[in-house]
């Protein structure tokens, strides 16, 4: 039996994968309308012609209030991959987007989840150990940068800055391998 809490979390999902499939896509695009019909016209996250106005809407609007995380030069989709010495383990992720500047990295990672924390210290723990994991490999590779880990929270089009101390905090209580 199908429960609407499993329909609901699926939906939800898929919607996910698409906003971060156009975010991916459509910066600098000459046509992003054209190029968010074609992405997500085929395949298991093929959006319904109602609600595709809606994805493209909230990308779109993603991608022109944080201009400058869709910059170009700017990397989409970037696989990471670090030994975590604290943890005694490696990890590897894909960061939705880094910017990279002879000072700074800004690590940004895209969550669409409906309901979004009004402080760092709220944020669920599995996306801060996430966020911890991904400064730690990144303080690895640029050891002469100061390292920024952010979520950008699509739904409400909010960037948030997250303290070193809650991430690596929250690494710490890491169990997961």
């Amino acid at each position: 039996m199908i429960y609407s809490t499993d329909i609901e979390e699926h939906q939800a999902l898929k919607k996910g994968r698409q906003v971060h499939r156009l975010l991916e896509h459509l910066p600098g695009q000459p046509d992003p309308e054209g190029v968010a019909t074609r992405l997500l016209a085929h395949g298991p996250d093929r959006a319904e012609a109602g609600d595709l106005a809606e994805i493209f809407n909230q990308a779109m609007r993603v991608v022109t209030v944080h201009a400058d995380v869709f910059a170009e030069g700017t990397l989409a989709e970037v696989d990471v991959s670090a030994y975590l010495p604290d943890l005694g383990r490696a990890m590897s992720g894909t960061i939705d987007r880094l910017v990279i500047t002879p000072e700074t990295v800004q690590v940004i990672d895209f969550k669409t989840n409906a309901l979004v924390p009004d402080r760092p210290e709220d944020t669920p723990e599995g996306l801060l150990q996430q966020m911890g994991a991904y400064l730690v490999a990144i303080e690895s590779i640029y050891p002469d940068r100061e390292v920024e880990v952010s979520i950008l929270w699509t739904e409400a089009c909010t960037r948030m800055v997250l303290p070193h101390a809650i991430v690596r905090a929250a690494l710490q209580n890491s169990t997961i391998s």
